[in-house]
């Protein structure tokens, strides 16, 4: 709750990415903090509480696999454009 607090004072295009694997090195299947339930409520309770406007993207990827950093590096790009020709149409 107080991670989509934070996320809903956020000002312009925002977007969260869940890696559904894991959020940390350890947080990997048979890590010392792997505990697939606990994501899973984290994730759900992290949807739950964000503002209707704020798009959410899961994938099934681990926050550290070269996939998941391909997919941010994407959505950078498209909110970057999404931003700029916003911009551009307020001038």
């Amino acid at each position: 709750k107080v991670i989509a607090e934070k996320v809903n004072k956020s000002k312009g295009i925002t977007e969260v990415l869940i890696p559904l694997r894991g959020f940390s090195n350890l947080d990997v299947e048979g890590g010392v903090l792997y505990d697939s339930e606990a994501d899973r409520v984290f994730v759900e309770l992290l949807k739950a509480n964000l503002a209707p406007e704020i798009q959410v993207f899961e994938r099934d990827f681990h926050i550290n696999d070269k996939k998941f950093t391909e997919f941010i590096y994407e959505r950078f790009l498209d909110i970057s454009k999404r931003s700029a020709h916003r911009a551009m149409k307020s001038c």
